[in-house]
């Protein structure tokens, strides 16, 4: 009898864990899938959609039909978050493990070789001279000394000229503490002419430094490759200083591509970019666009009359839709879809164009150049007079490409100039009334003024608006839907972002993309 007992407990225990084992079955198979869908689209040279593609093109999805309203209980409404991402990393603080180089003393700065070098350009020019730069110091086994980041200038002599308000430590930028995975780097928080003189004092010999400068023509002329650059690596010099125009090159075919893991932005930037996704409530199904005025736009009109043929489509994400695109390259216009990854690229090899462009003023006449017919602005009249109805056109011929459900999509986030007449992009909801459009002047009080502390002074303001396309950089890559330009550099981080969104948009231990 006791056995017996003992039996029907057993018994008992066994029934109650295959019960709890089919509940947490249940539930998880209730949990929602991580999913990222990269959907970007190129419209480089497309200026205006291909006439047989807009021929193609579906009706505009109708609005979803509303069911008649049936009375709800009375439920609380759901408060957006008061509590901001960014809060334990306010004021985007330094994400380097040591000392910056002002910091160091005369001794430790005589202890190590250095490779110096000469920033130039808008931010993301920044970052790709940066990645350069580490490569180099890789090959010489060398500390790289890192320059400020400074808002927009156009060339070299121009960053030279940026004072204490328009630079940012580019440690506060970037995650210095996975960047130093890669390669030792120091980054320094003053101008670059003033981190200059530290280094003279510390090694004042002349056969201490070792400078390369290259103008432009030179550089076309005789470009430094792999084999110049390798060949420093027996230079004892203290110093090998890269002076400047000479970094603006490639070096060699995917030279910088190693480094490209190692670089992110910095947890605040990413965690703030995640408070305004969640403050607009743009959801996980929104589009992004990057578009802002352009200054290249007479580049782009000039290779255009030349008849360049387009150049393969952005970087796929596997041999097969590598070959495909190979295969369509010569077609002005091709989609090639693979794996869940769908690109629309209208490209035009070479060519720098920011985005899609929209006047900043009345359209111009067109002007006959010696290089050949161009103007500054678009020459299709409805993308001049009206970029938002040709936005919409491109938004829904991408969709309705992919399979994807129009009706799924009802927020529009354009990335573009601060301030920047929103009516431009009126009619990208024309017919859908139940969408909205989102720009940086719709950023909530609270979120503008995390960002704003980064740049306390009103001196600032300019390198603060710079700033702001890294929060809308990341606030593209977590987009659905994404719309670009392959020519840009701001662009292509992008793209580069959303193929590995687990290490460049998590934060921390939050474990959000969406």
């Amino acid at each position: 009898m006791q056995m017996l007992r003992y039996a029907h407990y057993f018994v008992l225990a066994g029934v109650a864990l295959l019960v709890l084992e089919t509940l947490v079955e249940y539930r998880a198979s209730l949990a929602p899938a991580v999913v990222f869908t990269d959907l970007t689209l190129d419209l480089s040279a497309g200026y205006a959609p291909d006439a047989a593609a807009t021929a193609a093109l579906p009706p505009l999805p109708a609005e979803p039909t509303k069911a008649p309203a049936q009375p709800k209980p009375a439920t609380r409404r759901k408060r957006r978050p008061t509590t901001l991402l960014a809060e334990p990393y306010a004021g985007a603080p330094s994400t380097f493990p040591g000392s910056r180089f002002e910091d160091l003393a005369e001794h430790e700065v005589q202890a190590k070789q250095w490779l110096v070098f000469q920033q130039s350009g808008g931010f993301n020019n920044q970052r790709i001279i940066l990645e350069r730069a580490l490569r180099i110091c890789k090959l010489l086994k060398r500390t790289c000394l890192v320059p400020p980041a400074g808002r927009h200038s156009s060339m070299f002599k121009n960053y030279n000229r940026l004072d204490a308000d328009e630079i940012i430590a580019m440690d506060r930028v970037l995650d210095f503490g996975l960047l130093q995975d890669y390669q030792e780097a120091v980054p320094s928080a003053l101008r670059f002419e003033d981190t200059l003189p530290i280094l003279q004092k510390a090694f004042p010999e002349s056969t201490q430094w070792h400078v390369i400068e290259q103008s432009r023509a030179e550089r076309k002329k005789t470009p430094l490759g792999y084999e110049n650059i390798t060949a420093l690596a027996a230079n004892p010099a203290s110093v090998i200083y890269i002076a400047g125009p000479t970094m603006w090159q490639r070096f060699a075919p995917g030279f910088d591509e190693e480094v490209h893991p190692y670089i992110r932005y910095a947890p605040f930037f990413r965690a703030i970019s995640l408070d305004l996704a969640r403050s607009l409530r743009l959801g996980r199904h929104y589009i992004c666009v990057h578009s802002r005025p352009s200054d290249h736009g007479e580049k782009w009109e000039a290779r255009m009359a030349n008849n360049t043929p387009p150049a393969l489509p952005m970087e796929h994400s596997n041999a097969a839709a590598a070959a495909a695109a190979a295969a369509a390259a010569t077609t002005a216009a091709n989609v090639t879809a693979s794996g869940g990854s769908v690109s629309h690229s209208n490209t035009v090899e070479g060519g720098n164009s920011s985005a899609i462009n929209v006047p900043t003023a009345p359209p111009t006449p067109k002007v006959r150049h010696a290089n050949g017919f161009s103007t500054k602005y678009l020459p299709s009249d409805d993308a001049i007079a009206d970029p938002g109805t040709y936005l919409q056109r491109e938004i829904w011929l991408a969709i309705a490409e992919a399979g994807l459900d129009a009706n799924l999509f009802r927020r529009v986030y354009i990335a573009t100039k601060p301030n920047i007449n929103r009516q431009l992009f009126a009619n990208i909801t024309a017919g859908r009334s139940d969408m909205r459009v989102y720009l940086s002047g719709d950023m909530p009080p609270r979120v503008s003024a995390a960002l704003a502390a980064v740049f306390p002074r009103p001196e600032q303001v300019r390198l603060q608006n710079d700033i702001l396309g890294i929060v809308e950089q990341l606030i593209c890559a977590r987009a659905f839907v994404y719309i670009g330009f392959s020519g840009s550099s701001f662009s292509e981080y992008i793209a580069r972002m959303r193929r590995e969104p687990m290490r460049n948009l998590i934060v921390g231990e939050l474990g959000q993309v969406w």
